[in-house]
């Protein structure tokens, strides 16, 4: 019982991230989180100007 349910999460693990950008190697993954941690203070600041806005 319990190795079907491990078979069926890794299958499904690998299936679902067979796709995906973090699973197509570090370089990409670095990229990606370099990419994120620049524009995260704009979009920081966004958000903080559009709920001033709409919600004070």
């Amino acid at each position: 019982m319990y190795s079907k349910w491990i078979i069926f999460v890794v299958l499904g693990s690998v299936l679902c991230l067979q796709g995906c950008e973090t699973s197509k190697g570090l370089r990409q993954t670095g990229k990606g989180i370099v990419k994120d941690v620049k524009t995260l203070p704009k979009s920081v600041k966004k958000a903080d100007s559009w709920m001033q806005e709409n919600l004070w």
